[in-house]
């Protein structure tokens, strides 16, 4: 072998060398070259953990979590509560804090609690490149970060929940991007957010109930001088549990608190001094039956109520906290009057008459 390397060597130095040192410099460039080359595929066979510092080498099989990522992200909601329905606002900010551009990166918000999924996702603001960042379905999409990029997207969540009684959202947000060959994904966990409960109150009065019943007496349309009396209902329709429920309303002093009494919940009281009436529910639950108060009361109209409609019952509204979420429920009602709106058969029957 050694003979051989030494005729060879002598051989391309009479051809090649002797005349010219070119031919030596490109035969010692390309031996290197194969000695480097096979360095590299031993590393690559020994060190398999560690081919990212080949440059070509990509495993792209390969699903790691770093730790800390070349990509920040921050994902905030200042709500606390919301509605169902209506959209929450989640703001992402991200910055490349790598040398290369990341691209393709996917965003993907999750319910933690089976009884909630997330229906959709879109944009919220008119400021997002939209060749850039595109939203299909409940993902988000950008297309490509630069090097030391940084911005921020303001996106509204949908949330569907499957559940009523179930109230407490704990919503989560993944990303995932390839970044050398490498699929990189994080997930994220967000504040815990609180449905808010539903709560429908109403105020009605009557004189025939909607199923052609005569709850009141006396004349329609009422006459000066001569008693009539109408009935008042006030019900609660509520999605979730509340507290403290108190609903209130004056009566004008042509009018008087009937012996009539239909009381379903809670606690109905008069004050004859001030004229107020006061129903209180300590706890509405939800799904647990029927939240419903209904009273008597009687007008006798008076000469100065001739030709009017008078007033039965005014200053109408009630109050509740959510007991979930601590919030306030409040509203309130138009007075109601002689002219029984919500009467079917004697709507329009309040101008006062005289005898």
């Amino acid at each position: 072998m050694i003979k051989f390397l030494k005729k060879h060597w002598r051989s391309r130095w009479e051809r090649f060398y002797s005349n010219s040192h070119f031919h030596l410099i490109i035969d010692v460039f390309g031996i290197c070259i194969i000695i480097i080359f096979a360095v590299l595929l031993i590393y690559s066979y020994v060190y398999k953990n560690n081919l990212s510092l080949i440059p070509w080498y990509s495993n792209s099989h390969q699903v790691i979590d770093l730790n800390n990522p070349p990509l920040e992200l921050d994902f905030s909601t200042e709500e606390k509560v919301f509605k169902s329905g209506e959209g929450i606002l989640i703001k992402i900010k991200y910055k490349n804090n790598g040398l290369i551009i990341i691209k393709n990166v996917k965003f993907n918000f999750l319910s933690q609690n089976a009884n909630f999924s997330i229906s959709k996702i879109e944009k919220a603001g008119d400021n997002l490149n939209a060749d850039n960042i595109s939203f299909n379905g409940s993902e988000l999409v950008i297309n490509s970060i630069e090097s030391a990029e940084a911005g921020e997207i303001d996106c509204k969540i949908y949330v569907k929940n499957l559940k009523p009684s179930d109230r407490v959202l704990s919503l989560g947000a993944q990303s995932e991007y390839s970044l050398g060959g490498q699929l990189i994904k994080k997930n994220n966990d967000l504040a815990e957010l609180v449905l808010t409960a539903e709560l429908t109150v109403n105020s009605v009065v009557y004189y025939h109930s909607p199923q052609g019943d005569q709850l009141g007496a006396g004349p329609l349309p009422p006459v000066q001088d001569i008693p009539t009396n109408y009935w008042v209902f006030w019900d609660v329709k509520n999605n979730g549990d509340f507290k403290d429920f108190i609903m209130r309303a004056k009566l004008p002093k042509n009018v008087e608190l009937g012996g009539g009494r239909s009381l379903l919940a809670g606690d109905l009281k008069y004050n004859s001094v001030t004229r107020q009436i006061i129903w209180t529910v300590p706890e509405i639950k939800n799904d647990s039956g029927n939240y419903r108060a209904g009273f008597e009361i009687q007008l006798i109209p008076s000469a100065s109520d001739f030709g009017n409609i008078p007033t039965l019952i005014s200053g109408i509204n009630y109050y509740a906290i959510d007991l979930v979420s601590g919030e306030e429920f409040t509203g309130g009602f138009d007075d109601l009057t002689a002219n029984l709106d919500f009467d079917k058969i004697n709507h329009g029957e309040g101008r006062v008459v005289s005898q």
